[in-house]
């Protein structure tokens, strides 16, 4: 056998061999793929429940880690109960998941800065042709001074980045 034909043999089993493993993991799979959604997404609280004309800018700031969320949100705004105002402010912390593949599921649990103990959990989708997370959950305000829900308003949020 001559050195070039040895040489030829040996390139084409290479090739052979890396189109048979495909590469990646010894399984064939590469690992789920996650919607990269790590951005800040802005949405408003509007209408009337429970006697309260809700008028609410919520802001949401998440980073991602694969399919792991963690970020801050901060929510400000009025509610109006028909005779007075209240100014409505707070931040806080998010974690969350988000399923693999497209239009995902997103689960998010958030922690008020005021209130160590209280969470909520809210849950949705990401659209992700244009790029809009939509989550349900309660929106909960806290009586002044203590760390009692005095309002909970059932939300869906449609927010864009």
């Amino acid at each position: 056998m001559t050195t070039t034909r040895f040489f030829r043999q040996l390139a084409a089993a290479a090739v052979l061999l890396t189109t048979a493993c495909g590469g990646g993991s010894p399984t064939g799979s590469d690992g789920p793929t996650y919607a990269a959604i790590a951005d800040t997404y802005v949405g408003t609280i509007g209408g009337v429940s429970q006697g309260y004309l809700a008028d609410l800018d919520f802001t949401l700031t998440i980073a991602q880690s694969g399919g792991s969320l963690s970020g801050t949100y901060a929510l400000d705004g009025t509610l109006f109960d028909g005779v007075d105002t209240y100014a409505v402010a707070g931040t806080g912390t998010i974690t969350g998941s988000i399923q693999s593949g497209n239009n995902p599921s997103v689960n998010l649990t958030i922690r008020t800065s005021g209130c160590p103990n209280y969470t909520a959990q809210f849950s949705g989708t990401y659209d992700t042709a244009n790029q809009r997370l939509t989550i349900i959950g309660p929106m909960e305000f806290f009586n002044e001074g203590t760390c009692t829900v005095g309002l909970s308003i059932p939300t869906t949020l449609v927010m864009t980045r």
